[in-house]
């Protein structure tokens, strides 16, 4: 008997092929879910299950955004807790993965290029200093948007913030919006700490509860993480559940007939476990 685990919405465009990513965890441990067939697993659309399933631990290339909030409110919790979780983050990735930074301090920019240097990459976390307002919408919304340039699709943008309040060139809806579910899996830590700043003119005053609009329901369509906390202290444990759940993502592969209009897929296990799907492709993977 399968046990139902996950739905989801998702919109075909008229191929045959179908991938879908699926994180899988044990709902005890939270441990990755090892070995997983397609006998372990059912897909159905609309209620039919398909036939031909193939399942595979995901074998792409990971790229990962990271957007950290680097304002001045952010000093003592960015120097007790949160730079250093972050480097254990960064260090775990595979060797292979391509990973960027943006900083949100005062205004929101780039500080390392995707790449492979892990070292120059952790350098530049370190060296990173809080200063000014949150800008982390506009961090956002760059950093969703140069990582639809980067090859490959297994892309992932993961922001951590502090309750700092700031501003930003974009609308909460907007920056929703270029987190899309079919590109990118959103991961997202806010805790409520990090309150001040300086102010400044031309720019539309946001809070955590915008953060939180936009990190939450992008997580949630995405098939990634959101977690809220009440101070940066479970900052490490936090990244090591997103760390987790990057270790335990598959791709699921079956023919469909292909059909215009919305389908309801859900994905069955043959045991319980705790199962999300991911950014959807209706290509083979590498396509956009």
């Amino acid at each position: 008997m399968f046990h139902l685990a996950a739905a989801a919405l998702l919109l075909l465009s008229g191929v045959e092929q179908r991938t879908l990513s699926l994180w899988a965890n044990d709902p005890q441990t939270g441990a990755a879910a090892e070995g997983l067939t397609g006998a372990d697993v059912a897909v159905l659309e609309d209620g039919t299950v398909m036939e031909g399933l193939q399942v595979e631990r995901d074998p792409r290339v990971l790229t990962v955004a990271l957007v950290l909030d680097s304002s001045e409110g952010m000093s003592s919790a960015w120097r007790l807790h949160v730079q250093s979780a972050v480097v254990a983050f960064v260090r775990k990735l595979p060797a292979e993965a391509r990973v960027a930074v943006w900083t949100t301090g005062d205004r929101a920019r780039r500080a390392a290029e995707f790449g492979t240097d892990r070292e120059k990459t952790l350098q530049t976390i370190e060296k990173t200093m809080p200063f000014g307002t949150n800008n982390l919408l506009d961090g956002l919304a760059e950093a969703a948007k140069e990582l639809r340039k980067q090859p490959g699709d297994r892309s992932v943008l993961v922001a951590i913030s502090g309750a700092g309040f700031g501003y930003s060139q974009f609308s909460k809806e907007m920056v929703r919006e270029r987190l899309s579910a079919d590109v990118m899996a959103v991961f997202g830590l806010l805790f409520d700490e990090g309150a001040g700043g300086r102010s400044m003119d031309g720019y539309s005053l946001v809070g955590r509860g915008d953060h939180e609009f936009v990190l939450n329901q992008a997580a949630r369509r995405s098939g990634g993480l959101f977690q809220s906390l009440p101070t940066a202290q479970g900052t490490a444990d936090a990244l090591a559940k997103f760390e987790v759940a990057l270790r335990s993502q598959y791709l699921l592969r079956y023919k469909t007939q292909p059909n215009p209009r919305q389908r309801r897929t859900e994905v069955k296990t043959r045991m319980p476990l705790t199962v999300r799907l991911g950014p959807a492709s209706v290509e083979e993977p590498g396509g956009r």
